[in-house]
């Protein structure tokens, strides 16, 4: 499954990308899924059904980490926007695209960090936020 997680805000290269992306799969996916981070913003609730009818698929809104999890449980493959869709990909390692929405966002500082860095990147930050919460 292609999983494309959008934000409220996507930009045209983000959704050129999608299109493209599906376009040239060559029968690397069965199917598509847009994942909704956000679901009660109309901004991206919009987004996503543009991109639902595009893929002709549906909307899985994750409103939990739970949620997310489910939603990504059988991609082979995401293409996101949001950081936090990076962020589960690679700790699930599944493969994926993340696309900028300028140059220095969260999601450009990705660009080119392999999954191994990136767990062990999650496990800092984890440790970090449980130091901070057990003092």
């Amino acid at each position: 499954i292609f999983v494309v997680i959008p934000r409220a805000s996507t930009t045209q290269e983000f959704h050129d990308a999608t299109m493209k992306m599906w376009e040239q799969r060559t029968g690397a996916w069965d199917g598509a899924r847009i994942v909704s981070l956000e679901p009660d913003n109309a901004d991206e609730h919009r987004a996503c059904a543009s991109l639902a009818r595009l893929l002709q698929t549906t909307v899985v809104p994750a409103r939990s980490l739970e949620a997310l999890k489910d939603a990504l449980g059988d991609a082979a493959f995401v293409l996101t926007q949001r950081y936090h869709g990076a962020i589960a990909a690679l700790g699930m390692g599944i493969a994926l695209t993340a696309v900028a929405q300028h140059a220095g966002d969260k999601l450009d500082a990705l660009q080119g960090v392999d999954r191994s860095e990136a767990l062990t990147r999650i496990e800092v930050g984890e440790q970090a936020l449980r130091a901070v919460f057990l003092l």
